[in-house]
């Protein structure tokens, strides 16, 4: 590896390598996919924007996050989930889908 030219910025160290599968993000299911994915021999490159992976799983344990009826305390109770590393459109688009699963709304904390 060498450093990058934008030394000092967000961005890690450049290099330059190549993989059978590469795992966008390294929370449950993609941790799990990924390891899968290697006892089927194949080589696999994980990579993950945060300090340290885990993702929602870590602290939802697969579950619904079924909270507020109010969307803005909602979205802003996914952020902190999230910690901050989640687009908001992302959020937004899960707070949606709720709406698609019968009693969810019916269910939200008021």
């Amino acid at each position: 590896m060498r450093k990058s030219d934008n030394a000092g910025s967000w961005l890690p160290f450049q290099w330059d390598r190549e993989a059978n599968v590469v795992v966008v993000g390294y929370g449950g299911s993609r941790a799990t996919f990924g390891a899968m994915a290697a006892e089927q021999g194949a080589e696999v490159l994980i990579l993950e924007k945060g300090a340290a992976g885990g993702g929602n799983p870590v602290c939802v344990a697969g579950s619904l996050l079924l909270t507020s009826v109010d969307d803005e305390q909602t979205l802003a109770y996914l952020d902190w989930m999230c910690g901050g590393q989640t687009d908001p459109v992302v959020l937004r688009a899960y707070l949606d889908g709720l709406d698609e699963i019968p009693f969810s709304r019916a269910s939200r904390v008021s």
